[in-house]
């Protein structure tokens, strides 16, 4: 196979299909060559679909503390974040991190790093509440790496102090206007259980039948 046939990326490679000008990503299973479709012609382009299904999706072990902090991000969203109610919300914590640290690797998690990354949440005028979520989005997305036997080990993550507790309470009109105002039964089951409950959204909204008791309420 010709040098413009072929290119690797860690175990896997790319190469044309026989009876289609399509490009494939191929891999060993023991001795025998595996293939699966790219769907593509573009060569960039296969390198680039190449690339991001490996990061995603193939075996990591133990990677050190250079490996991209995107690459563990990608991998939590695809591989179990993304099938939780809350994944529009993991999506954007995410995407708070990825957009201040970019290509930064895990070991660029340094406590100076970490104060700008708070300092910059701020300056977009989120609140104490609101970037413990975005932290702890991330923080899950390292412990997980790491309890998969991933990464090698986690960095510290900084957290900010919680906001001040709100004294206001809603009255009895406001409230009734918010239930008026759910348009679906999704949306007024929730907000009952947030008005009942007092519990975080999130955690509403990955709720499952077995952590609740009918019986004693």
């Amino acid at each position: 196979m010709s040098s413009d046939e072929k290119w690797r990326y860690k175990d896997y490679w790319l190469a044309r299909a026989h009876r289609s000008n399509k490009w494939s990503r191929c891999w060993l299973d023991g001795r025998r060559v595996r293939t699966a479709t790219l769907g593509t012609s573009d060569f960039e382009t296969a390198k680039e679909l190449l690339v991001e299904w490996v990061n995603t999706h193939a075996d990591l072990v133990n990677a050190p503390d250079s490996v991209m902090l995107a690459t563990l991000f990608q991998r939590y969203y695809e591989q179990h974040a993304k099938n939780l109610a809350s994944a529009d919300v993991i999506q954007r914590s995410l995407g708070y991190w990825l957009d201040h640290y970019g290509t930064a690797s895990v070991r660029d998690l340094t406590p100076s790093n970490q104060e700008k990354f708070h300092q910059s949440l701020r300056d977009r005028g989120l609140s104490n509440g609101y970037i413990r979520r975005i932290l702890t989005d991330g923080r899950s997305a390292l412990n997980r790496a790491y309890k998969r036997g991933e990464l090698q080990h986690t960095p510290f993550i900084l957290m900010v102090p919680n906001g001040k507790p709100r004294s206001r309470v809603m009255t009895v009109e406001e409230v009734a206007a918010l239930l008026k105002a759910c348009e679906h039964e999704r949306e007024h089951r929730l907000v009952r259980l947030l008005l009942n409950t007092a519990a975080r959204p999130g955690a509403l909204l990955e709720l499952t039948p077995f952590q609740v008791d009918l019986e004693r309420r």
